[in-house]
């Protein structure tokens, strides 16, 4: 079964239901389709069912906390990570880009910010996906415009 990204999906993973919530609403209202849970394995597990364009993460996330949760999404993927961090830790912003976080968001944060950054990290990380690239990964050719794939050699 082919599994399909959404465009600007974005996977949060916060151990506070209110700050949860409140990111959840600030992303949808910016029109980006948002995957919720509250520990690290659900959103190891989110992740890699979901396949999100983003992941934001909660440094103090329960059962597998944030640090491990991106250490792990990060050494099997590219796809950004955005870790939450308390206003006066910096050693936890530290350990969290040291693991491969491409931003990090101090809290608390304003929404304006949220929305600001979230988008930031989407240019940065997608800007070389043009509407006529051509990926190549070993034999496997994928088409991002015409949203097809191909063996190399093999007539489309």
């Amino acid at each position: 079964m082919m599994r399909k990204r959404s465009a600007l999906s974005v996977l949060v993973a916060h151990h506070d239901p209110a700050i949860l919530r409140l990111i959840t609403i600030t992303l949808q209202a910016s029109g980006f389709p948002v995957v919720i849970c509250s520990d690290g394995q659900t959103a190891l597990q989110k992740f890699s069912d979901d396949l999100p364009r983003l992941v934001m993460l909660d440094t103090h996330l329960p059962i597998i906390d944030g640090i491990t949760a991106c250490r792990r999404i990060r050494a099997a993927s590219t796809t950004p990570i955005v870790m939450l961090a308390s206003l006066d830790n910096q050693r936890d912003a530290a350990l969290a880009l040291e693991a491969g976080a491409d931003d990090y968001i101090r809290m608390p944060f304003g929404t304006e910010e949220l929305v600001a950054r979230v988008r930031a990290v989407f240019r940065r990380a997608y800007a070389g996906l043009g509407a006529s690239d051509t990926i190549v990964i070993g034999p496997l050719e994928i088409d991002t415009a015409r949203l097809s794939a191909r063996i190399a050699g093999d007539d489309p």
